[in-house]
C-alpha cells in the first residue's frame, strides 16, 4: 500500500516537472549538420570519465568543427585536463547556490544537444540538463521502462540499450547511444580508449619503469569504487 502511494506521489511530481520543463519527446536520428555545441554530463568518478573518451573521440571524428564541452567532477578532471578534443571544461560546484549560479552561467553557452551520461541519481542529471539547455535542445539519456515517467519528464530522447547491456562494455554502450542519436554507423569493436597525456606524464612513467627495472609487465587494478564491482580474492588468485 505504501509503495503504491509513493509511486502515485512520484508520478504526480513528474507530471508537474513535465509541465515546467515541457520536454516534448523528439524522434531520432537527430540531424547533426546544424549542431555547433555539445555538452556532456560526466561529473562522477575517474573510471566513468575514462569510458567516455571513445564517445568524445567519435564525436570529434564525425563533427570536427563542433565544440565539445564537459561538466566534470574534481575527481575525474585530471583525466581530461590535457585533452584537446574538449573545448571547455566545467568542474561542477558542490554547494547548492554556487552550483545553481554556475549552471545559469553555463546556460549562456546555448547548447544544441546535451548527453547526460550520469546514469545514477538521474533526477539530478535531469535538473542539470534542463538548467543548462532550453526545451528545444535534445537532452539524451537511456530508456528505462519502469522509470519512463521520470526519465521522459527530464529528457526528450531516451535511447534503448537494454539488449546491449550485458554484451558490451560501458565505453561501447556510450558509443552506441551517440550513434543511435545521430543515425551513424556503429564503429568496429572493440574500440580503443585513448587518453591524451602531456610530457610530464610520460616522463613519470619512464622514470618508474627505469627505477623498477621493468621490461615486460602488466598492471592490475584490484580496487573499485564499490565492493560489488571488485573481484573477489579467489578471482584475483585465479587471474
Amino acid at each position: 500500500m505504501l509503495k503504491q502511494i509513493e509511486k502515485s506521489i512520484k508520478n504526480y511530481l513528474y507530471k508537474i516537472i513535465k509541465l515546467i520543463f515541457r520536454n516534448k519527446q523528439f524522434s531520432i536520428p537527430v540531424k547533426s549538420d546544424k549542431i555547433k555545441k555539445i555538452l556532456i554530463l560526466r561529473y562522477d568518478v575517474i573510471g566513468d570519465m575514462i569510458v567516455t573518451l571513445p564517445a568524445i573521440d567519435l564525436l570529434k571524428q564525425n563533427l570536427p568543427n563542433v565544440e565539445i564541452h564537459i561538466i566534470c567532477s574534481e575527481r575525474n578532471f585530471p583525466i581530461i585536463k590535457n585533452d584537446n578534443r574538449i573545448n571547455k571544461i566545467f568542474t561542477l560546484e558542490e554547494k547548492f547556490f554556487k552550483r545553481l549560479k554556475q549552471l545559469i552561467e553555463i546556460r549562456k553557452e546555448r547548447y544544441d544537444i546535451v548527453f547526460a551520461f550520469v546514469f545514477n541519481r538521474t533526477t539530478t542529471a535531469g535538473f542539470i540538463s534542463n538548467l543548462v539547455a532550453n526545451k528545444n535542445s535534445p537532452k539524451i539519456n537511456i530508456f528505462h521502462n519502469e522509470r519512463y515517467e521520470m526519465y521522459s519528464a527530464f529528457f526528450n530522447i531516451l535511447v534503448n540499450i537494454d539488449e546491449l547491456r550485458n554484451k558490451y562494455t560501458m565505453a561501447e554502450l556510450l558509443v552506441f547511444i551517440i550513434c543511435n542519436t545521430f543515425g551513424w554507423k556503429y564503429p568496429i569493436f572493440p574500440i580503443p580508449i585513448q587518453l591524451q597525456l602531456n610530457q610530464k606524464n610520460f616522463d613519470f612513467a619512464d622514470n618508474f619503469i627505469k627505477q623498477k627495472e621493468l621490461e615486460k609487465f602488466s598492471i592490475l587494478n584490484i580496487s573499485a569504487g564499490k565492493d560489488y564491482r571488485q573481484l573477489s580474492i579467489e578471482k584475483n588468485i585465479e587471474l
